[in-house]
């Protein structure tokens, strides 16, 4: 294997936990001698290894990708607000020839960077792995379900967005992804049992390879016991008290459970033998990011601290917890659970996604497996006696023990070189037919949006461009707009124009 060149894609190098997760693994294959490249759109690290592919969107394409956008947006329902995207602005100017090099593509989080067209013409000649953080590869955009199964036909009744005067953009875009990404061979790889499922559930990808490979983390160097009253001291915690952990992020996505955690919270105040150790100032809720209002009103004590940039203050803070509490309703595999649980941390959380992977009551945590706030609550007062009652921190030990025997970080990357090995012993699969010039259709659907947006743009670029340039990538883009649709929806605006 170590003779062949593997190429890491992802949208950022460590913005996000997919990215982090992506990074993490490059680091263990680097470490173990495998050639291998980290590419990204977005470079934000100052690792001079990983490379930013010089991709930039030309004038059609931001135009289109700008009326994808707007269409979801304006069209959202209230069922969730997770990230819904569409991405397929089509494939000119991707630079292939920067990925001429490599045997085996990996794929990892690539929206706003990949889209269906430029993955079939990958695979068209590369080995592709794609190893998914959500589910947005295999549905019409949204990057967690809210429970729709949907994308087992064709998503058309999205629960997610309302239909259109009669057009089902999402329906569109997963037949255009049918098209593109059904037939070729990809390789996927989830990293928990749930992802695996929904995969296996798929019409796009039920009939390719999946394999099971959990993330690993750094176990020895990053992520590992520290004593504890220290950490409580430098983040200005009681030395004597219970810390909640819990993180702030994203606070205001229905499916990272923020309601149920505040109805918990409360909850719990309400619990006499809670009262008492809140009145001797023996119980702290400790959150990650800027602590929402209505938890301050709680009667707890508590402190916020600032989002954390490095590795080293993040161990600090799972170190200074008794307990990190993970309300999500849906999620994946969500790499605070593994860091905490790394730190000796153990978790509270709901029997969802990965959680259920990995959390063991009496092992390194609670699980509950109702989506219910008092049950929730009820698992935190469990672990908390547990831990007044355990002084020697057998618990914590125990959470540790799970992470040096399951989490540690050459795991996942000695899976990984198996497969690549695997997928080079074999014969490549020829792609059948050919796709190229298949017809973008968004800009037949919704011209005059289009046409907008295309102004809107070609206004930006006048600004900042000589005229004879700007006409010149601006014009022949108009004229691909048909003529009868311009003429027509050209007057209604002009028209529109005079009775304003």
């Amino acid at each position: 294997m170590h003779n062949r060149n593997v190429a890491i894609l992802n949208t950022s190098d460590i913005g996000g936990g997919a990215a982090r997760a992506a990074y993490g693994l490059y680091q263990s294959l680097r470490d173990l001698k495998v050639p291998v490249k980290y590419l990204v759109k977005q470079k934000l690290s100052n690792d001079s290894d990983i490379l930013q592919l010089p991709y930039i969107l030309k004038i059609r394409e931001k135009a289109i990708s700008s009326l994808l956008d707007k269409i979801v947006k304006d069209n959202r329902t209230s069922v969730s607000n997770t990230l819904f995207k569409i991405d397929d602005s089509g494939d000119r100017f991707f630079p292939y020839a920067d990925l001429n090099e490599y045997e085996v593509i990996h794929l990892h989080w690539i929206t706003n960077f990949l889209n269906p067209e430029i993955i079939y013409n990958l695979g068209k000649s590369k080995n592709l792995v794609w190893t998914l953080h959500d589910t947005s590869s295999f549905t019409a955009g949204c990057h967690y379900t809210s429970n729709c199964n949907q994308f087992h036909v064709d998503c058309s009744n999205c629960p997610q967005l309302e239909s259109l005067n009669g057009k089902q953009i999402q329906k569109v875009y997963f037949e255009r992804k049918m098209k593109f990404l059904s037939a070729i061979p990809i390789t996927f790889v989830v990293a928990s049992k749930w992802m695996e499922s929904l995969l296996k559930e798929s019409r796009l990808f039920s009939k390719h390879r999946i394999e099971y490979i959990p993330y690993s983390i750094n176990t020895s160097e990053v992520f590992k016991p520290l004593d504890k009253m220290e950490s409580k001291r430098r983040l200005g915690i009681p030395n004597k008290s219970i810390s909640i952990l819990f993180a702030a992020d994203n606070g205001n996505e229905k499916r990272k459970g923020f309601q149920l955690l505040l109805d918990a919270l409360l909850h719990l105040s309400s619990q006499n033998e809670i009262k008492n150790l809140i009145e001797l100032d023996q119980i702290q809720l400790v959150c990650l990011g800027q602590i929402h209002q209505s938890i301050t009103k709680l009667g707890f004590p508590w402190i916020s601290i600032p989002r954390i940039e490095s590795d080293e203050l993040l161990n600090i803070f799972y170190n200074s917890g008794d307990m990190l509490i993970l309300p999500s309703i849906e999620d994946n595999l969500p790499l605070t659970m593994l860091e905490s649980i790394s730190a000796g941390t153990p978790i509270v959380a709901f029997a969802v996604g990965g959680m259920k992977d990995i959390v063991n009551n009496d092992v390194n945590g609670e699980i509950v497996n109702s989506l219910s706030a008092q049950d929730l609550s009820e698992a935190m007062i469990r672990l908390i006696r547990k831990v007044l009652a355990d002084p020697l921190n057998t618990l914590s030990k125990s959470t540790r023990q799970y992470a040096e025997a399951n989490l540690r970080r050459p795991k996942e990357a000695l899976a990984y070189i198996d497969l690549y090995s695997d997928l080079n012993k074999k014969t490549k699969s020829s792609v059948q037919g050919d796709l190229k010039g298949v017809d973008n259709p968004y800009i037949k659907m919704y011209p005059f949006t289009y046409m907008l947006i295309l102004l809107k743009l070609f206004k930006q670029d006048f600004i900042s461009t000589l005229p004879h340039i700007v006409y010149n990538k601006f014009v022949p883009e108009f004229m691909k707009i048909p003529y009868r649709l311009l003429k027509k929806y050209f007057l209604q605006f002009v028209i529109s124009k005079i009775k304003s």
